[in-house]
């Protein structure tokens, strides 16, 4: 998965639960707000909310997404 895809409208489930580890790993190494995290991925902050919530527990049940740095 790719910083583009992260940021992109697709939806395979590989990139939503890269999108969802952004988002969690975001929110709990930073101080950041859901909607200053939304933004820097171009989503609604609602859809950080609901990805943070969801990538919880994702998370915790799976081995976390590959992101590669191409």
């Amino acid at each position: 998965v790719t910083p583009n895809d992260v940021v992109g409208h697709r939806r395979p489930a590989k990139i939503v639960r890269a999108r969802a580890e952004y988002i969690v790993r975001a929110r709990n190494e930073t101080s950041y707000s859901f909607p200053r995290i939304a933004q820097a991925i171009k989503k609604d902050h609602t859809t950080a909310v609901a990805a943070y919530y969801g990538g919880r527990r994702q998370m915790s049940e799976h081995v976390p997404a590959e992101i590669s740095t191409k």
